[in-house]
């Protein structure tokens, strides 16, 4: 592949995933690390992407699809989604923003039957998941305003919020920022996402790794606002520690057990 082939791929790359490592690139594309970092360069210096150590992002402000979202680092959501399922319970109202990690919670909780469920949502993804449910004891309440078909986010009305009272909120972010907490990059998005932390008691974040130590357009909650952190197992222990210091609740989702082997037994 051309170099200046390789550069555009990266970039639409960086743009389904958010951040990926140096290593990443490298074995996505097959080429050498040192190939890879000199790409990095110029693409960051041209500005179309932002260099840091060990990997790329995307520049600050860019709002991927919600499509070429769901399917980045799918695992950790997944493991991330299995146990914030268990912190729900039976006749909670919960309200859930649009993000993918948020919408594999829901499919959890559906899956597993904790139900009644009330949920309150500005995401139209979410509502279709919960529609297609047989579950009868699952409400889904939106407020109304304007389809956002990028993030597939209902905006515009957040007031009407005011008079619901939630028990929990599931909120995904951009970027967690360890000096300024959590952070997103959909200005519109934001006054929605600060509404339903404000009106729910308790806050879980679900963030996999690579939100970590990251940097976005704007704060949504800091850290005195956010009761539980779930994360992956992938997020490294120092950054752990400091949000625990910060006086956030962390848990951590294990990684997946891989499927037992098949013992074939043969005859003689």
């Amino acid at each position: 592949m051309k170099t200046e082939n390789r550069r555009r791929e990266l970039v639409a790359v960086l743009r389904e995933s958010g951040t990926l490592s140096v290593e990443q690139l490298s074995n996505r594309f097959g080429v050498s690390l040192a190939t890879i970092r000199r790409d990095l360069t110029a693409l960051s210096q041209s500005g179309a992407i932002v260099r840091f150590h060990g990997g790329a992002e995307t520049p600050v402000g860019f709002e991927p699809s919600w499509e070429s979202r769901v399917g980045s680092a799918i695992v950790e959501k997944r493991a991330i989604a299995q146990l914030t399922a268990e912190l729900l319970q039976p006749g909670d109202v919960v309200a859930v923003d649009s993000g993918t990690t948020p919408y594999e919670v829901v499919r959890v909780a559906i899956e597993t039957g904790t139900a009644p469920l009330s949920l309150l949502t500005g995401s139209v993804a979410i509502a279709s998941l919960a529609a297609g449910s047989s579950q009868d004891e699952l409400t889904v309440i939106m407020p109304g305003g304007v389809l956002r078909n990028t993030s597939q986010l209902l905006i515009g009305e957040e007031d009407q919020l005011n008079a619901y009272h939630c028990d929990k909120a599931i909120l995904s972010c951009t970027g967690l920022d360890l000096a300024k907490g959590a952070m997103h990059t959909n200005l519109l998005a934001g006054p929605l996402k600060r509404k339903l932390a404000e009106i729910s008691e308790t806050v879980i974040l679900v963030a996999d790794h690579t939100k970590m130590n990251r940097s976005a357009l704007a704060v949504f909650a800091d850290f005195d606002q956010i009761s539980i952190l779930v994360t992956d197992w992938r997020t490294p222990k120092d950054v752990i520690a400091k949000l625990r210091t910060a006086g956030v609740e962390v848990l951590v989702a294990p990684p997946p057990r891989p499927a037992s082997a098949t013992r074939v037994m043969g005859g003689r």
